[in-house]
């Protein structure tokens, strides 16, 4: 389902970047993903300073093309996260998630004074670097702990994340995945009205999802995972009682 969403997403939003920094987006993926390339690191660090040059040249006439670069060094500097986090490096981890979450929130600035051949661009392009600032915080934590960092808590209590995934949700109704992220983080503030709201354009998306027992794509079930406990015990199974 998710797969068919994706696809029928991009034939009504095509991809609005330039061709050639793109191809640069490809090039760094295909160059993350080679574990075997022995100067990779090397490269990428390479690659790194090339990019952080060319978004410094950048005018603000060409804010797409500067966004989408910087999109690019968020990527770069988020990539190395859970490495650092496992290996104990806190300084390390720390100065690259400051440089994640600075690139994204600067991409998502100049996105947000875009438009596509004189039309808006796609809501959900520009809801993708949120998503991206959110997920810095998180994969600077193992997963085990998540559920309890008071910095994360902090995050979400004081950033739009959880605001615009409801404007995102009334554009795009059937985005379950930010319906059912949007849950997870309401349980975990105790936000029994943000639970509520979610979890219905949860079970709107896909009904699926009634079944608390329900497994999509390869993610635990509700039922089997403590970060929606909460919402669970609290909001969910009392309002079906009363239903």
């Amino acid at each position: 389902i998710t797969h068919i969403i994706q696809q029928l997403h991009e034939q009504v939003f095509p991809n609005p970047y330039p061709a050639d920094v793109e191809a640069l987006l490809l090039l760094y993926n295909h160059l993350q993903q080679s574990k075997k390339h022995s100067t990779r690191d090397a490269d990428i660090d390479s690659l790194e300073v090339y990019v952080r040059a060319q978004c410094a040249l950048e005018p603000d006439a060409r804010r797409l093309r500067r966004a989408r670069l910087t999109w690019l060094l968020g990527n770069i500097a988020f990539d190395r996260l859970a490495a650092l986090r496992d290996s104990g490096q806190r300084e390390l981890l720390a100065r690259n998630k400051l440089n994640a979450i600075t690139a994204y929130q600067q991409a998502l600035d100049d996105l947000e004074c875009c438009d596509n051949n004189g039309k808006p661009l796609d809501a959900f392009l520009i809801y993708k670097l949120r998503q991206n600032i959110l997920a810095c915080y998180l994969n600077s934590v193992h997963e085990n702990k998540r559920d309890s960092d008071p910095e994360i808590r902090q995050y979400l209590a004081a950033s739009d994340y959880l605001q615009q995934s409801r404007l995102m949700l009334k554009q795009e109704p059937f985005q379950w995945t930010i319906a059912r992220n949007g849950l997870r983080f309401c349980s975990l503030l105790q936000d029994g009205e943000g639970v509520a709201f979610f979890f219905n354009h949860l079970i709107a998306a896909y009904k699926g999802f009634e079944n608390l027992d329900y497994s999509p794509n390869s993610q635990p079930a509700l039922r089997n995972s403590s970060s929606f406990q909460w919402a669970i015990t609290h909001i969910i199974e009392p309002q079906e009682i009363n239903h």
